[in-house]
């Protein structure tokens, strides 16, 4: 379907381009409603559609997502409009492409290229300093060893070092205390002959997973590491090869309606976040249980 609006020249906006790229933050702020909590990633707000005492709405500006924590619902800016205005999706859209005519909703685009990072050389895990991240994490030393190399790499010239888990395409998810990166986007699957698959957001909720249930090296289940929520197509192509596929992904804003959106698609998924609701995420939960 597309929405058609008139000015100088005739112009089509589809659901998906709404969604991509008028900002819920900027469409928030035009209707009068200010952050409580405000950082490069993320923003609270009281929510404007219901009577709310805390900032329950959580809004992820990299995913331009939302979700209601009074509510236990979330979605697309298209959605939102439409609980907050009481309408349709399709009357949500008309709303914001007249706002669109007169103030600017786009989104803050990044451009994406190569990651510029040159590994150097890879050896087993041993550092004393990424020992201590994983030991502050709470994650099994014998376990990452056996799961992870370290790696020194160069970006820019400057040589670095952090714990490396090789992913799907030949590249890397480098961790340490202070970097968050990878050499290349792509998810890691770990086979075992299961019928039962098991999906985690990334590798330090999958290392948890494994500390927590003392499986050692070898899960029971199979497993896919995302590596990232933008890989999720990649791992749907296996759904249908499993008989059951069980969701550790964050509860964070996109965590949730990303597990929502799985739930409601696929009859044989199942959100087990449940088990540690009341934390961001595996590893949160792993380390308020070793405390």
């Amino acid at each position: 379907m597309q929405i058609i609006y008139n000015s100088e020249k005739k112009k089509t906006m589809n659901f998906n381009q709404i969604k991509q790229q008028i900002s819920i933050t900027s469409y928030l702020e035009s209707i009068g409603s200010k952050p409580k909590f405000e950082n490069e990633h993320t923003a609270r707000y009281i929510a404007p559609h219901r009577t709310d005492i805390n900032p329950s709405l959580s809004i992820n500006k990299r995913t331009n997502l939302w979700y209601d924590h009074g509510l236990g619902k979330g979605g697309n800016i298209i959605q939102l409009v439409a609980l907050i205005n009481n309408c349709s999706n399709y009357e949500a859209s008309k709303i914001l492409m007249k706002q669109k005519a007169s103030f600017s909703f786009h989104r803050k685009q990044t451009t994406s290229s190569k990651t510029g990072i040159d590994i150097k050389k890879k050896k087993k895990l041993e550092n004393r300093a990424l020992l201590q991240y994983l030991q502050s994490r709470m994650i099994d030393i014998e376990i990452a060893q056996l799961l992870c190399l370290e790696a020194y790499y160069s970006v820019l010239d400057k040589d670095y070092f952090a714990i490396a888990f090789a992913n799907d395409q030949g590249g890397y998810e480098l961790r340490s205390k202070y970097f968050k990166g990878c050499t290349s986007k792509s998810i890691t699957t770990i086979p075992n002959g299961s019928d039962t698959l098991l999906i985690f957001e990334g590798f330090i909720d999958y290392l948890s997973f494994l500390t927590y249930s003392n499986r050692g090296q070898q899960p029971v289940f199979d497993c896919i590491v995302l590596n990232s929520v933008s890989n999720i197509e990649q791992a749907k192509s296996r759904f249908s090869h499993y008989q059951k596929v069980n969701l550790y992904l964050d509860n964070d804003c996109t965590g949730k309606v990303l597990t929502s959106e799985l739930v409601k698609e696929f009859q044989h998924v199942v959100d087990c976040s449940s088990l540690y609701l009341k934390y961001k995420d595996f590893n949160d939960f792993l380390i308020a249980t070793r405390i």
